[in-house]
């Protein structure tokens, strides 16, 4: 009876630790599944305390997504570090002494030893004409001029673009759940439909769902042209979601007084600094663009 009475004890105690086990494996897969999403509940919240919000908020479903490109859509250096590179190769017969191909690289925000942008990056977060107009101002006239003809010169269609992840399906899922894209990039137009006609779904936007900075609208972060997307879908800014990788996708979010400002890090800036420019909500990349959706607007999407 004694001896049964161990045995018995022993079992009960071994399932008690299979329990526990079983309980922190499933904890652990949990903390794991939940890792990529960097704003937890309580950074969320915090952050709306920050800025005057409420962690209660109730959203409206979400009905419109803007994307930015670079860093967002598109893997910036593996698309644009062959570019640059190039670019400062031709040009080194004919820059100055006093501005080397390193240097000219440098002014693009770009390490050729690292092979990235930098988060600060002006070819990156800035336009094209923001961009010739530094180089004129630190190299001069004369080197923004050759830039200016060779990047006039590039064929898009020489540009082969690295998607973050397969757009087509993930444009796909968006559009199933009932919600509209649209891309909003400081890069010219030319490149832009480039990428998403090479990608297969440039033929999902409807008519002007695409705004690029070559459209005359003022740059993010201004929330001009979020605002512009927004009435031209006929989506409230509270009812839409701005993705990007740089304080300036951020700002120009938080300026059209978007639902939902996602910073992602699959460009070049980190998480805090992106958390602390105003996003709501911080991811590694747009494949867990939708999860962070339902989370905060609701099941219905």
């Amino acid at each position: 009876s004694c001896l049964l009475n161990r045995c018995t004890s022993m079992q009960r105690g071994c399932l008690a630790l299979l329990r526990r086990r079983l309980a922190s494996s499933h904890r652990a897969r949990h903390c794991l599944q939940r890792s990529k999403l960097l704003s937890s509940v309580g950074q969320m919240a915090l952050i709306r305390r920050c800025s005057g919000e409420s962690g209660g908020n109730v959203l409206p479903p979400c009905k419109l997504i803007v994307f930015d490109k670079d860093g967002t859509l598109l893997d910036d250096a593996r698309t644009w570090a062959p570019v640059i590179e190039r670019m400062a190769a031709d040009l080194a017969p004919q820059l100055p002494a006093e501005c080397s191909a390193e240097q000219l690289l440098d002014i693009f925000g770009y390490s050729s030893q690292a092979r990235r942008f930098t988060p600060t990056s002006i070819f990156m977060t800035g336009t094209g004409a923001q961009t010739l107009e530094k180089v004129r101002t630190i190299a001069g006239a004369g080197v923004g001029d050759a830039v200016t003809e060779w990047m006039a010169k590039l064929d898009p269609g020489s540009i082969v673009g690295v998607p973050v992840v397969p757009l087509a399906d993930l444009f796909a899922e968006i559009i199933a759940a009932g919600m509209q894209v649209a891309v909003l990039t400081n890069d010219d137009r030319r490149f832009t439909e480039a990428f998403l006609e090479r990608e297969h779904v440039l033929q999902l936007f409807k008519d002007g769902a695409i705004v690029c900075a070559d459209d005359g609208l003022e740059p993010k972060p201004a929330p001009d042209p979020a605002l512009a997307i927004c009435k031209r879908l006929g989506v409230k800014p509270g009812e839409a979601a701005i993705v990007g990788d740089s304080n300036r996708d951020i700002g120009c979010g938080r300026a059209a007084g978007f639902g939902s400002v996602i910073g992602v890090m699959s460009g070049t800036t980190n998480a805090a600094d992106l958390l602390k420019a105003g996003a709501h909500v911080v991811a590694e990349d747009i494949s867990m663009v939708m999860g962070v959706i339902q989370e905060r607007h609701g099941p219905d999407n």
